[in-house]
């Protein structure tokens, strides 16, 4: 055989053994750690506390029980919904 014939059957098998390698190669399967995972954005809704002043008119009574009308604050606490968008990952 002729060097050139020899590189050219060299070069055959090579190729023959890459593509067996390759055709024998593990597939991933969907529990495999090398996938990558899913990111959904989910709304969450939390609740804040906060001290809210408000007036109402009262009726008082003056020290000799005559009533009069007056403005007094009152301090009342109310919740208030935030929403956050949130990442999750599966």
């Amino acid at each position: 055989m002729s060097t050139f014939t020899k590189k050219i059957a060299a070069t055959c098998f090579t190729l023959a053994l890459l593509c067996l390698l390759c055709s024998a190669a593990p597939v991933a399967q969907a529990g495999d750690a090398c996938y990558e995972p899913t990111r959904v954005y989910k709304t969450v809704t939390t609740w804040v506390t906060k001290k809210v002043a408000y007036k109402r008119k009262v009726t008082l009574y003056r020290p000799c029980g005559t009533p009069y009308c007056a403005w007094k604050t009152f301090y009342g606490t109310i919740e208030i919904p935030v929403t956050h968008r949130v990442k999750v990952c599966y």
